[in-house]
């Protein structure tokens, strides 16, 4: 094998080694966004949950 095609072929191997890390570093920010995401809905649920609680113990000792 010549030079030059072992320098072709050693790039083109780089070349998709780095394209495998950048897939996987795209695979890995969308499943930080989608973590994060969850994360945050589970915060306003239970917002909303506390929320809920405080009017339902309102509602109770302001019954006539």
């Amino acid at each position: 094998m010549s030079l030059a095609r072992m320098a072709v072929l050693s790039c083109a191997e780089a070349t998709a080694g780095l394209a495998d890390k950048l897939y996987s570093m795209e695979e890995a920010q969308r499943v930080i966004d989608l973590e994060w995401q969850t994360h945050k809905q589970q915060q306003l649920a239970r917002c909303l949950n506390c929320s809920l609680l405080e009017l339902n113990l309102g509602q109770e000792f302001t019954k006539p």
